[in-house]
């Protein structure tokens, strides 16, 4: 996976795919149809089983939103953000926006 500037080369590994099933906020941002926007204590107290692992990305806010074509939705976009931005509702929108976006491309 390419790398950022201050983070280790190794820190996404594993999260290109995962289960349906599993208790993520990108699985649970796909099976609600819903955004979610988190900060690292929601993460921690409604997603503890990954909460470890999400730590080693150093964020402090994350947003994970579903994409959608005609009604379905196919995928999820998951944001990482150094600050607690995720949680703004200007950012929210912003996010939701790009999202539409790239399920348009896709």
């Amino acid at each position: 996976p390419p790398s950022r500037p201050g983070r280790s080369t190794g820190a996404g590994d594993g999260w290109d795919r995962y289960p349906l099933s599993a208790d993520t906020p990108g699985g649970a941002a796909i099976l609600s149809g819903q955004p979610l926007f988190l900060d690292t204590a929601d993460v921690t107290e409604q997603f503890p089983t990954v909460a470890d692992a999400m730590s080693r990305f150093g964020c402090s806010s994350w947003a994970s939103v579903p994409l959608r074509a005609e009604g379905e939705v196919f995928g999820v976009l998951v944001f990482g953000f150094e600050d607690e931005i995720a949680t703004a509702p200007e950012r929210q929108s912003e996010v939701i926006s790009f999202a539409t976006e790239v399920a348009g491309t896709m």
